[in-house]
């Protein structure tokens, strides 16, 4: 694989986080994060519940149906995971090589 940002080669698997078992690559030559292929489905599910718990949070905040100390923490977590999955969805991904696609068959 190669850096978008620089074209080295250098590029390596992150290893897992206590969030992501698949926290993406790292360019050792610029020092680049990228996201890992085939993450950008679950990214765009994280954001889509993230946004719906914050959604729904307002809506009952407007609404008066409840208080604000009833809601709990879903509006916090829907907050943290629409912003984690946005900063992940910004990362660019590595590009591939000709090695890398031989490896695959």
């Amino acid at each position: 694989m190669k850096c978008p940002s620089c074209g080295s080669r250098r590029v390596e698997r992150r290893p897992p986080s206590q969030i992501s078992p698949h926290p993406g690559y790292h360019c050792r030559n610029c020092g680049l994060l990228m996201r890992g292929r085939g993450m950008l489905f679950l990214y765009l599910i994280v954001l889509a519940v993230g946004c719906g718990f914050f959604g729904l949070f307002v809506f009952f905040l407007a609404r008066g149906e409840v208080a604000l100390w009833q809601i709990g923490t879903a509006p916090i977590v829907g907050a943290i995971c629409a912003v984690y999955s946005v900063r992940q969805l910004m990362r660019p991904l590595p590009r591939r090589t000709r090695d890398d696609e031989d490896d695959d068959d």
